[in-house]
């Protein structure tokens, strides 16, 4: 197993298409950042003329307080949040896994891997091990480029305990080793990097989508289409903060096992030729 993991971190460092990303996700949080700071200064200082603004064009309240939810105030961790909680950075990452699981099997690197003796759970979890590293590290570079960008901005600030911090974080862990072993299973499942691609990146849009329109018609359904893993991101940092973080926790467990469960079984059962 070991050789065959470093056999996998080999071949993805080596992979132009991750550092592409890695670079990509860099400037990405810097320029979001630089997006929210101007939102803020325009918005944020005047809430209450904007809020008179909105009540003119017939928002409700709620509605303006749920978007203005979205911008982070202006602390350094209010950013890194920001940059955590926003899906876009998984689908950076699901472009990085797709890439480097399903062109496994165009290149014919899974069936060498099988007729050295590894099993087929063996190559199955080093390629999840090698995907959940680099997704990791996609998300590392984003929010150190929107960091580094907050910092220059505002210093050092923080408003949150440190306890609760840790929490935020391992939550957020959690939901993108859940992210991964979710992009893992469709690769598997398409075999081919642009199907892989395709489907990792359209089908969350889909189901958030459905889950928006549903959303809107039925109120009540709100808290329940939170589960969903790709919504349960945006309300991580205050589910934790109210003493709800087992429900993040939760959630990520739920996906990943599911999702790792299935990847597996199909890997299993597929000819990789």
């Amino acid at each position: 197993m070991g050789n065959l993991l470093r056999s996998d971190f080999i071949k993805q460092k080596k992979s132009s298409t991750f550092w592409v990303c890695i670079v990509l996700a860099f400037l990405l949080g810097i320029v979001m950042a630089a997006l929210y700071y101007t939102v803020w200064i325009n918005i944020g200082s005047s809430l209450q003329a904007t809020q008179a603004l909105m009540d003119q064009m017939g928002v409700e309240k709620e509605t303006f307080e749920e978007a203005l939810a979205q911008f982070p105030e202006p602390n350094m961790f209010e950013y890194a949040n920001a940059c955590l909680s926003d899906t876009n950075v998984l689908y950076i990452g699901a472009v990085v896994i797709g890439v480097f699981t399903a062109s496994e099997y165009s290149m014919g690197t899974i069936r060498n891997s099988l007729s050295r003796g590894f099993s087929r759970v063996q190559v199955y979890f080093s390629k999840l091990i090698v995907s959940a590293v680099s997704m990791l590290s996609v998300v590392a570079a984003y929010v150190f480029g929107g960091s580094l960008a907050s910092v220059i901005m505002f210093g050092f600030t923080t408003d949150t305990g440190k306890t609760k911090i840790f929490l935020v974080l391992l939550a957020y862990f959690c939901l993108f080793l859940a992210a991964t072993s979710f992009y893992m299973m469709i690769s598997v499942i398409m075999k081919k990097t642009g199907h892989a691609i395709a489907v990792s990146i359209i089908f969350p849009i889909l189901i958030e989508s459905a889950l928006g329109i549903i959303t809107m018609s039925n109120h009540d359904f709100g808290r329940i289409s939170r589960l969903w893993l790709f919504r349960t991101f945006v309300t991580t940092e205050s589910m934790c903060l109210n003493g709800e973080a087992y429900i993040p926790l939760l959630v990520a467990a739920f996906y990943f096992i599911i999702c790792s469960a299935t990847g597996l079984i199909v890997f299993r059962r597929q000819q990789t030729s």
